[in-house]
C-alpha cells in the first residue's frame, strides 16, 4: 500500500481566519462549512502547514502554536463533526 499524504495550510484553508487577530486556541477556531469533505479523502496522513508571524511578534509562543496544531490534529483524527 502506498503512503498517501496531503498537506493543508491552516489559516484560511482548514480554519476560517479570525477577524479579531490570531487564533491562539482551539475554542477560537471556526471551520468552513465544507470542511466535512476531508473525511472522504483516502489518505494515510494529513500535514498542517502554517506560518505564524504571531510567534515572532511575541503574541504566542512556539509551544502554544504547536499545542494548537496538535489539538487540531486530534479533532480531525477523532472523526467528529466540525
Amino acid at each position: 500500500m502506498s503512503n498517501r499524504v496531503v498537506f493543508f495550510d491552516r489559516d484560511g484553508t482548514l480554519n476560517k481566519r479570525n477577524k479579531s487577530g490570531y487564533v491562539v486556541n482551539i475554542d477560537a477556531m471556526s471551520f468552513p462549512s465544507d470542511i466535512w469533505i476531508l473525511k472522504d479523502l483516502t489518505i494515510n496522513q494529513v500535514g498542517i502547514v502554517t506560518n505564524q508571524s504571531c510567534i515572532g511578534k511575541g503574541i504566542v509562543t512556539y509551544e502554544e502554536v504547536y499545542g494548537l496544531t496538535n489539538d487540531l490534529k486530534s479533532l480531525f483524527s477523532a472523526n467528529t463533526d466540525f
